[in-house]
């Protein structure tokens, strides 16, 4: 049965002229269209990858792809206002063979596709290596703080007195630098003086707690609003405290460190986020839209580096 198919791009219209030629050679939508014609969208995991033999025809996951790809890199994530683009968009209509696909499908695409999204980004990074954009020679971490879909359940994780005792005195609770940490014994001593043992292990995280109460501690209306007091630590945090120690050692290296880093999140959250929050929910819903933005930023840089020319050479 095949997919639904667009019209040929060098097909005469209505247009003074054929579509193909509203399009420059060195057009982002060419080297959009390059990128995904060399992917194996079944392999990196998206549905409908394989056309259905009966029912009615699909939209081609490719063309989904491709235009989630251009209204990233044009801050346009909203899955109406991509079917408004399909629609008066020269562009878009290139890059979608004037196919037009509803809002409904839009976004169920990106619903449904997380994982096949972030395999996406994985493989475009193997590309960059393989063309010799990646040296190597130096890798440098940051993080930054990105605004979640509003959801009223937020509420349930992030109480809203967290960080002040119960007294209504606005007296500040006691945080973890608050705490010694004993490396030879994996624990830590409270202000008060007593210890707080490893507990148990969640995931990434090491929970210590007092082995009692501290319902008789003198300081306990500074410490915790609870029975007794917990701490969590990271499982490598050990490690992340001896790279902090490298760095001090290493200034420079900070200095690197933000010329590497900062500006990709900068960038993420500036230009392609318009500061803004994510649409999709849950963690799974940000996980796909990051992806989404990486993939975009990386797509950009690629362009500014070698060139759309060259860029779509390497692509064939």
């Amino acid at each position: 049965m095949g997919y639904i198919r667009g019209e040929r791009r060098d097909q005469g219209s209505l247009f003074p002229v054929s579509l193909d030629e509203w399009v420059p050679e060195e057009h982002l939508v060419r080297v959009i269209e390059a990128y995904v014609a060399r992917l194996d969208l079944q392999r990196l995991g998206f549905s409908k990858a394989q056309a259905s033999r009966t029912g009615r025809p699909a939209y081609d996951p490719a063309d989904l792809l491709k235009l989630y790809l251009y209204g990233y890199f044009q801050r346009i994530r909203s899955s109406r206002r991509l079917e408004a683009e399909c629609q008066r968009n020269v562009e878009v209509m290139w890059l979608l063979g004037r196919l037009s696909p509803d809002f409904k499908t839009i976004a169920d695409f990106r619903k449904d596709n997380g994982s096949a999204f972030q395999a996406t980004c994985r493989a475009f990074v193997q590309f960059c290596r393989q063309v010799g954009l990646l040296g190597g020679q130096l890798v440098a971490i940051d993080g930054s703080k990105f605004r979640a879909c509003k959801d009223a359940g937020i509420t349930a994780y992030v109480p809203p007195n967290r960080g002040v005792n119960n007294h209504g005195n606005g007296t500040t609770l006691f945080d973890r630098s608050a705490f010694t940490y004993d490396a030879e014994h994996d624990r830590y001593q409270c202000p008060a003086g007593q210890w707080l043992p490893f507990k148990q292990a969640r995931g990434t995280e090491r929970l210590y707690a007092i082995a009692g109460d501290c319902r008789a501690c003198p300081l306990k209306a500074r410490c915790t609003n609870s029975q007794r007091r917990h701490l969590s630590r990271h499982s490598h945090e050990s490690a992340f405290d001896r790279m902090q120690q490298r760095l001090k050692a290493r200034p420079e290296m900070m200095a690197k460190r933000q010329a590497i880093v900062e500006h990709p999140f900068g960038n993420l959250k500036q230009w392609i986020f318009s500061n803004g929050r994510f649409l999709l929910r849950q963690l799974a819903g940000a996980r796909t839209e990051m992806a989404l933005a990486v993939q975009t930023y990386n797509l950009k840089r690629a362009i500014q580096v070698l060139g759309a020319r060259r860029l779509i050479e390497l692509m064939g």
